[in-house]
């Protein structure tokens, strides 16, 4: 279950990013950058990775962002900070199994020597 759970982490967060990436520059093709040079693919993937991991880290191209592509990136922001798996739990109660019972104890592997 753990693994299956990180290799979905893993496509969603490069799904996440790359679908991102997609609509900001099908939404806002003719970014220019600070220095006034037209923002390329490796600029906006940067951007919208750093906006998803939360890193703070920008390469100028976030002042030059119309209001849907800012929209866009608090979206982005948002599901990062959340992480993708909780949103899928919020969503979809069932997509991992659901015991029977109404509570149940936490087990734990103790590592020992």
């Amino acid at each position: 279950a753990q693994i299956f759970k990180a290799y979905v982490l893993i496509g969603l967060c490069i799904l996440v990013i790359s679908v991102g990436t997609f609509l900001v520059s099908a939404i806002q093709p003719d970014m220019l950058l600070a220095d006034g040079t037209k923002a390329g693919f490796a600029e906006i993937l940067f951007e919208v990775a750093s906006a998803f991991s939360t890193t703070g880290l920008s390469m100028g191209i976030t002042t030059a962002l119309n209001s849907a592509n800012r929209v866009l990136f608090c979206l982005i922001m948002f599901c990062g900070r959340l992480g993708p798996l909780t949103i899928i739990g919020v969503v979809n109660n069932n997509w991992m199994s659901r015991s029977k019972e109404a509570v149940q104890y936490v087990e734990e592997n103790i590592i020992i020597g």
